[in-house]
């Protein structure tokens, strides 16, 4: 939960209220339209205006990373996952890139057979990415579909 707490930049930074640094934030934000894989861990950081909407551990990236137990942060720009092993395993998804989403069944190494999935297909630049993501936590794995 600590990583969670050190990606959210510190909140004492002044607000720019010129109109001009506005929209330099405005371009510089690239998180809620992109897709990168294994990123710094820099670029997980919060950018001002993000805010985390959910977080939840014992998720499988099972297309990607099968068989490899991460964390997923979902914020108001965008989702991410990055294994618990090696931060250095991650993805960053932004919502201008999803084209559709549902709940499939998929077979899971760390669930051990059938179970239900978020299934993204998204569109970056010229290519086309799927992304299964499951919750290792039955309890918990319907708060991940209705949280996204």
């Amino acid at each position: 939960m600590n990583f969670f707490k050190n990606l959210v930049k510190d909140k004492s930074v002044e607000k720019k209220n010129d109109s001009k640094k506005q929209t330099e934030i405005k371009e510089n934000v690239w998180q809620d339209r992109m897709i990168k894989f294994d990123v710094r861990m820099t670029e997980l950081q919060m950018c001002p205006g993000e805010e985390i909407v959910d977080s939840m551990n014992n998720v499988e990236d099972t297309k990607g990373n099968n068989g490899d137990k991460g964390s997923l942060i979902i914020t108001n720009l965008r989702l991410m996952w990055f294994c618990d092993f090696d931060r250095h395993i991650n993805l960053t998804i932004g919502y201008d890139c999803v084209i559709s989403n549902e709940i499939k069944d998929v077979n899971s190494i760390l669930r051990g057979g059938m179970t239900q999935c978020l299934n993204l297909r998204t569109k970056y630049q010229n290519s086309r990415y799927e992304f299964v993501f499951t919750c290792g936590v039955e309890e918990i794995q319907g708060r991940l579909f209705q949280t996204f």
